[in-house]
């Protein structure tokens, strides 16, 4: 093999295309982003980290919806229950207040699941709220930059247990009239000590 053709074949060896180098990009982010969620069981470090240790509980995959409609008019929005947290993140130990609106009205449920790894699973069932009994909220208006301001009556409030972990929770809302489902999300964050 001459000179010439062993560094044309490294170089064949080496080429990937744009999608190839995205894609690992894109998995590289993931690994960093998930680096303090997960490590081999076993790991003597694991049992001092409170989210390894968290992540080995058993978890559900109840927390994905499975009964699910959009509004053909708006194709967004799902006006059959439907909600919001009075605050996108909120401190253990703070209490936060949900807004729920169901249209036609119906009881509903509110279960709080925290994602994460647990096994593959990627949530645990927290809390269980409800049943309430839902209503109709008026719709706000279109404003500027087609925004909305809701001013929902709040259904409950809920003071975050001083031992939940930070991370993503996800309040899946169930509609008991048609079994029609959306979500909430909010973000919890650890206390501060120090």
């Amino acid at each position: 093999m001459t000179n010439e053709s062993h560094q044309e074949a490294s170089a064949s060896r080496v080429r990937i295309n744009r999608r190839q180098a995205l894609g690992g990009l894109a998995g590289l982010g993931l690994s960093a982003a998930l680096s303090g969620c997960v490590s081999p069981r076993g790991s003597s470090s694991g049992n001092e980290n409170p989210i390894v240790r968290e992540n080995q509980l058993p978890g559900t995959r109840d927390w994905l919806l499975t009964n699910t409609r959009v509004d053909p008019a708006t194709r967004y929005r799902c006006p059959w229950i439907e909600g919001y947290c009075s605050r996108t993140s909120v401190r253990a130990g703070e209490t936060i207040r949900f807004h729920v609106s169901t249209n036609p009205a119906s009881q509903f449920t509110l279960d709080v699941y925290r994602m994460g790894y647990y096994d593959g699973a990627g949530g645990r069932l927290m809390k269980r709220l409800g049943p309430f009994d839902g209503t109709v909220q008026p719709d706000p208006p279109v404003g500027e930059k087609r925004l909305r301001d809701c001013t929902w009556s709040a259904c409950t409030e809920l003071a975050i247990p001083r031992d939940w972990l930070s991370g993503v929770y996800l309040g899946k809302l169930t509609a008991e009239r048609e079994g029609l489902q959306s979500y909430v999300i909010v973000i919890v964050e650890r206390e501060l000590t120090g």
